[in-house]
């Protein structure tokens, strides 16, 4: 089979960037801290709680926990009418703000639009820092897809409306830079990435939602990668490195080896790598969400989890880990193959998306049932007399929930064993 150096893997991606452009790269630095609880209000769907099973499996050293409020359909008027309060409930230190895709109305960008948006989300900065918010984070709208844009045969054109998504976006930066607020642009990566999608997969390659400009499947992994990049995450999920000549192994943190011999190591791991689920990992496959990682360097940049294999004969050797097996050439192995993203069916994809589920649930906690208690207990005060300290009860109670919640994303990822088995192919040798 054929191989590729780290050389020629460094070199692909130094030409992505240049063909892409500087833009998913351009992002100024957010300061997230140690134990800081992060949280995702208004239109921010899978990639919110990739992002929040991230920082907590793949990169968990400083111990951010991510909340997730809000879902398709959000509006700055919303954020202002209830999402603050809520936030501000919860006691985040840091708030990310998901807006546009709804404000622009489906209209050409006009004056009024724009001063609208601009004016309400300069109100919601103000009030979430006044609440206790050490940073709020401005993103812009996300991008839509042309071709799922037509379907729908509104009265504009996918270009117009575009053009209106490009308009809030820089009345976010605006926003973002008067009111010292952090900013993040979502829209420009996710815009180039799809025209390219397009170029070489063809108009039936989908990319948002049936809901004209919400993210699908594989567009998650674009916005997920361009938060991450912007948290300043390294990409260094771990290494093992095993010398077949004496059968001793060495792993980095969060990998700890329990066994090891010429060919095998067995590990337990509480830093995991990267998974996403996918059916048919059919490359032009929209809906498989892996199938987009071939337009950027998401597992090169974020999810490295190398095996180095020392003092192998010459020729291909067989790296088993687990249901799946691939061959590797001794030169390739001794300078470390990506297992993250040379087998994406690891033994990493079921505790993963157990945690992805959580994520979920969270979620749901927060928009449905805490959102229904906290509207009663605010109604009720507001209509009924003297029922102050009966609301005040069921305020406490979503709060405690809440807090069993974050306490939650303190833990340790659970352990998982994982054994990575290497042999020589026959025949092979040089």
């Amino acid at each position: 089979m054929k191989t590729f150096s780290n050389l020629q893997k460094k070199l692909a991606v130094i030409l992505f960037h240049l063909l892409l452009g500087t833009s998913l790269f351009a992002q100024a630095p957010i300061d997230l801290q140690p134990r800081d609880v992060v949280a995702f209000c208004g239109d921010s769907g899978q990639f919110a709680e990739w992002i929040g099973a991230y920082l907590f499996a793949c990169q968990p050293k400083s111990a951010v926990q991510v909340l997730v409020f809000g879902d398709r359909g959000g509006t700055t008027k919303e954020l202002l009418d209830s999402t603050c309060n809520k936030a501000i409930s919860l006691s985040p230190n840091v708030v990310i703000l998901c807006y546009g895709m709804q404000d622009g109305n489906f209209q050409k960008s006009n004056p009024q639009t724009l001063e609208s948006y601009r004016k309400k989300l300069s109100q919601a900065v103000q009030r979430l820092k006044s609440g206790g918010v050490r940073l709020v984070i401005i993103t812009t709208p996300t991008a839509l897809d042309p071709d799922v844009f037509k379907l729908k045969k509104l009265p504009i054109t996918p270009e117009d409306y575009s053009s209106t998504l490009s308009d809030l976006g820089k009345v976010a930066q605006d926003v973002a830079k008067q009111e010292n607020a952090g900013f993040i642009d979502i829209y420009t990566p996710m815009a180039e990435l799809i025209k390219k999608a397009k170029e070489k997969f063809g108009p039936t390659y989908l990319m948002t939602a049936a809901d004209y400009v919400y993210p699908d499947k594989g567009s998650h992994f674009i916005l997920a990668y361009t938060f991450l990049k912007a948290f300043g995450m390294d990409g260094d999920i771990g290494a093992i490195t095993l010398d077949m000549a004496s059968g001793t192994a060495t792993s980095t943190a969060g990998h700890k080896v329990i066994s090891s011999d010429k060919g095998k190591v067995e590990l337990e791991s509480t830093r995991y790598p990267f998974c996403s689920s996918g059916k048919s990992l059919n490359p032009q496959d929209p809906l498989d969400p892996r199938s987009i990682l071939a337009f950027f360097p998401f597992n090169q940049e974020l999810n490295r989890y190398l095996l180095i294999v020392k003092n192998a004969s010459a020729g291909n050797l067989e790296v088993t880990w687990g249901q799946q097996s691939k061959e590797f050439s001794s030169d390739a192995l001794e300078k470390g193959v990506n297992l993250a993203n040379e087998f994406p069916d690891g033994p990493f994809c079921a505790p993963f998306e157990a945690i992805t589920k959580e994520m979920s649930r969270a979620k749901s906690f927060y928009n449905g049932t805490a959102n229904r208690l906290l509207a009663t207990a605010d109604e009720t005060e507001a209509t009924i007399p003297d029922s102050h300290e009966v609301c005040e009860k069921l305020r406490k109670v979503v709060q405690r929930q809440s807090e069993l919640l974050k306490n939650s994303g303190t833990a340790t990822p659970s352990p998982v064993r994982h054994v990575i088995t290497i042999a020589p192919v026959a025949g092979s040798s040089k």
